[in-house]
């Protein structure tokens, strides 16, 4: 028979119910067969059938039996549909496979007949497979798009309930924000010259099928969008991988963009900062008239600098949870989608009209005004911030069903009360999760204290229901980390703040200061340590330049000498190198030794000398052009030139000291 057999009678097709209903109008005398085949829509000489069966056996069947071969009961596969699903809603769903050896494992576990197949590929049949999910309308199989475990991990009713406790509080200072009108969400995506291809017309069957693009692998270009909560967006920011922009690359942008430019084509704190000021320009923020703003807590957003201009401007800022944006941002839940979306058309659009001509950035800017009007209408932005529970506020707008992707890694506080644990996000099973054995009596609230003795376990709650049926997590148990092992982190983790509130500022500027310090401690230490002084070179013997065709005995690393010393301007250079300082001009073509404050973690208190050789001398700013040398490994007392020139600008007090004319070995030009 074949597997998609379609049906072209109606016969046997009546339920239980209608069957019934017509057999007892016949026996209680209430019609005639006939009439009572006509009320229910059925045939007379099945009902004649079945009121003649009944009146035999009370107890007969009332309808066709033709699943008489399914393995499976009904019960047992809607508790291996309701697996499934919450699978899938903790990101560990299973596939086709897996789930074809987990129907094989449950059906010997419940001591079920199977076909012969099975026991064979020790899996169930690909016929059962989809015969199963054709009686499960509600399952289907789907292409799941990627989270990573950061996002999993973080997006957990605590975080959440930090969020929406502070925006509460944020929401009650004025009336502007309770009402919507005054909330605004700020985000940056970013978009490429190269396109992702939407689906053509081509030949059916054909394997290989291209759509053309501008390059490989594209330029990417930094977008920044605010919207409002009434469903209106603000001018764009579009950020371009440039050092200085050019007013023609945001031609055919969004009236009143502001183009912005910097080398690595990603936000920075600079940038930052002139993105504020379009924000404060286009919704005339002041003090009289607030406004709020949510965005992510990007290191960039959240400088000294910006939040001391938010606050003498009247603007709140509000950070989303680390790794919460999916869910939060209005901008990412509906309109980022729509906008890639109709970029991509735009660049495919753009391509048929200049057909051999490749999309550079300078004229990306009109494919980016068409997503633009097309993404940012009023339905899409309101449906954001609606399903993100911001406006209209809704702090429940999350069910547990959401948080059930961070129940993998959720552990149980310390020191908990187990009369008030609430086991209830991780799923549980409607048969017993272990094995009881029925002549044993089981304490429940021994075996639930019992559970705390290994630290970061989930209490167990037990299920004492009787079930005759084996779950499908008993052979397959629900997705649980294991525990987390007892490190110390001094990383202080990110969490929501309104971090123009003077508690959170002050914070963000000790640890400013603190950061800077180690910076500054690990370049300029105060403290000067001499010790350890290994010299190269000797101070009565000029340096000696070896031939350059010998590079490959060269040192790679090559300091003349290095030195537990963290300011070279408080030490004498002659009492640690045995050459005076010379106090005259540098030249081109002098040799000099150069200083270098070490930044490895290793050496974190070290300074490394080298020697180099002027190639430019000192400009405007003060810098020189110089070449390294490279220790010759050979002898003690020669460098070399490598065959590529090792070249830096240097600052000049970073040269120490000017070195006397090095004697050249070589009689051709060519080897010295």
């Amino acid at each position: 028979m074949g597997r998609n057999r379609v049906r072209k009678t109606t016969i046997g097709t009546f339920t239980h119910e209608e069957m019934s209903n017509a057999v007892d109008m016949v026996l209680n005398g209430v019609c005639s067969i006939r009439e009572a085949a006509r009320r229910n829509n059925l045939k007379i000489p099945t009902v004649a059938r079945y009121v003649k069966k009944k009146s035999k056996n009370s107890l007969a069947r009332m309808c066709p039996k033709y699943n008489s071969r399914q393995v499976f009961t009904s019960s047992i596969e809607k508790e291996l549909v309701n697996y499934l699903l919450q699978c899938s809603k903790m990101c560990y769903g299973i596939g086709y496979s897996d789930c074809r050896k987990l129907a094989f494992q449950l059906a010997l576990k419940n001591n079920l007949v199977v076909p012969h197949s099975w026991i064979i590929n020790e899996m169930a049949g690909i016929d059962w497979m989809k015969d199963f999910i054709r009686r499960n309308p509600t399952i289907s199989l789907r292409k799941p798009e990627a989270c990573s475990l950061s996002r999993a991990t973080s997006f957990n009713r605590h975080n959440v309930s930090l969020f929406f406790d502070k925006l509460e509080n944020v929401l009650k200072r004025h009336d502007c924000f309770g009402d919507g009108s005054r909330i605004y969400n700020l985000d940056e995506t970013g978009v490429t010259t190269v396109q992702t291809p939407k689906k053509v017309i081509a030949q059916k069957g054909v394997k290989r099928l291209n759509q053309i693009t501008s390059a490989e692998r594209g330029v990417l270009v930094t977008v920044c969008c605010i919207i409002n909560a009434y469903g209106h967006a603000l001018p764009p920011v579009i950020l371009f991988p440039r050092v200085h922009l050019k007013n023609h690359m945001i031609n055919g942008a969004p009236p009143g963009t502001l183009g912005l430019a910097c080398q690595s084509g990603w936000m920075n704190t600079d940038l930052f900062i002139e993105t504020l000021l379009h924000f404060i320009k286009f919704t005339n923020s002041s003090k009289e008239n607030p406004a709020l703003l949510i965005m992510d807590n990007h290191e960039s957003h959240i400088s000294l600098s910006s939040i001391d201009l938010a606050k003498s401007n009247g603007v709140t800022i509000l950070t989303l949870p680390p790794h919460c944006s999916n869910r939060l941002q209005p901008l990412d839940v509906s309109v980022y989608g729509p906008f890639k979306k109709y970029y991509n058309s735009a660049v495919d659009a753009w391509l048929q009209n200049h057909p051999g001509i490749t999309l550079d950035i300078y004229n990306i800017a009109p494919c980016i005004n068409s997503a633009f009007d097309k993404s940012m209408t009023m339905k899409n932005i309101q449906a954001g911030f609606k399903a993100t529970g911001i406006y209209p506020f809704d702090k429940n707008i999350f069910t547990d069903d959401d948080y059930l992707v961070s129940a993998v890694t959720d552990r149980p506080y310390q020191n908990v009360d187990t009369s008030i644990v609430n086991n209830n996000l991780l799923p549980q099973s409607s048969s017993s999760t272990t094995e009881i054995k029925t002549n044993q009596n089981i304490n429940l609230t021994e075996k639930s204290e019992a559970s705390f003795d290994k630290p970061g376990r989930q209490p167990l709650i037990l299920n004492t229901t009787e079930s005759t049926n084996v779950s499908p997590d008993t052979i397959r148990p629900y997705p649980k980390a294991d525990d987390r092992k007892n490190k110390m982190h001094n990383k202080r983790k990110k969490v929501s703040a309104v971090v123009t509130d003077t508690p959170e500022k002050l914070k963000i500027e000790e640890a400013t200061k603190t950061k800077n310090e180690k910076i500054k401690k690990s370049l300029f230490p105060n403290k000067t340590k001499i010790k350890n002084i290994k010299k190269i070179s000797k101070p009565t013997k000029p340096l000696d330049e070896n031939n350059i065709l010998s590079d490959s005995s060269a040192d790679m690393c090559g300091p003349v000498f290095t030195s537990d010393v963290s300011d070279a301007e408080s030490f004498s250079f002659d009492e640690i190198t045995g050459f005076e300082e010379l106090e005259i001009d540098t030249e081109e073509g002098d040799y000099v030794l150069v200083r270098f404050a070490c930044s490895n973690s290793k050496q974190a208190k070290k300074t490394i000398f080298y020697v180099g050789k002027i190639i430019k001398n000192v400009d405007n700013e003060g810098f020189l052009g110089i070449s390294y040398l490279r220790s010759y490994k050979k002898s003690k007392n020669k460098f070399v030139l490598p065959q590529v020139p090792d070249l830096s600008s240097v600052c000049l007090k970073d040269i120490t000291a000017i070195l006397p004319k090095p004697k050249i070995n070589g009689k051709t030009a060519r080897q010295q």
